[in-house]
């Protein structure tokens, strides 16, 4: 996964689409419990919830380099996100497995 992620999509350039699953706002907000701080994380999540919940419109695609900025699965490699994930492995499993 951290190959997938971090090294093939991450190498692809920065401005190419990429279209995933329509479930950004459960992922956005896994990621908020990774990174609190990130501000990009916080708006992005309005963002996608005013998308998706106020108009119906979906939230994908977006970009690598959006990716690469708020997504905690392309952000692994990062140490300040690596810290973060070894401060909260705990709170990030049960919030993980109980919002599936």
């Amino acid at each position: 996964m951290h190959e997938s992620l971090c090294v093939t999509l991450a190498s692809l350039p920065k401005a190419q689409n990429h279209y995933g699953h329509e479930y950004t706002v459960k992922n956005l907000q896994f990621a908020q419990a990774v990174e609190p701080e990130n501000a990009k994380i916080s708006q992005k999540l309005s963002w996608a919830q005013q998308q998706s919940w106020q108009s119906g419109l979906p939230t994908i695609p977006s970009t690598i380099e959006e990716e690469l900025e708020f997504n905690p699965f392309m952000r692994a490699d990062l140490p300040e996100v690596q810290v973060l994930l070894f401060f909260r492995n705990d709170f990030l499993l049960s919030h993980f497995l109980l919002s599936l």
